[in-house]
């Protein structure tokens, strides 16, 4: 029987966690990343979110997108160790037969409410070109 844990806080914590590890890129590339993350997983799915992730192009968006995919795979691990047990990553979501229709609706409303609390939390973050320009003036 799976333990029962507050979902929503720790949903609050990887997300706040995320930012804190990527607040040194470019603020509207974190929010754009998660903006963008967000509306692939809601339209496609668990798949199609990590696929994106994977395919980031710009140093920038890859770092980011890095980060996203491992805070995304700690709180589905969180979630239920069983699914990664095979050190394989988010491939393990899609090797395992036995993965519930409810487990992975649930899954897929945990990496968006993630996202929904990383996405305010970077939208406090300051604008470094404003810091910079308040250093200048």
């Amino acid at each position: 029987m799976r333990e029962l844990k507050n979902l929503e806080k720790i949903c609050a914590e990887k997300g706040h966690d995320f930012v804190e590890k990527v607040k040194e890129k470019n603020k509207s590339s974190i929010v754009n990343t998660v903006n963008k993350a967000m509306g692939i997983l809601q339209e496609n799915g668990i798949y199609a979110y990590f696929i994106w992730l994977n395919s980031r192009s710009s140093d920038e968006e890859k770092v980011i997108a890095r980060e996203l995919i491992n805070t995304s795979e700690n709180l589905l691990e969180d979630y239920d160790k069983e699914i990664f047990k095979s050190q394989k990553g988010f491939q393990s979501l899609f090797e395992a037969d036995d993965i519930r229709l409810n487990s992975f609706i649930m899954m897929k409303k945990l990496l968006y409410l993630m996202l929904t609390y990383a996405l305010y939390i970077a939208k406090g973050l300051s604008d470094k070109s404003d810091e910079q320009g308040e250093d200048n003036g």
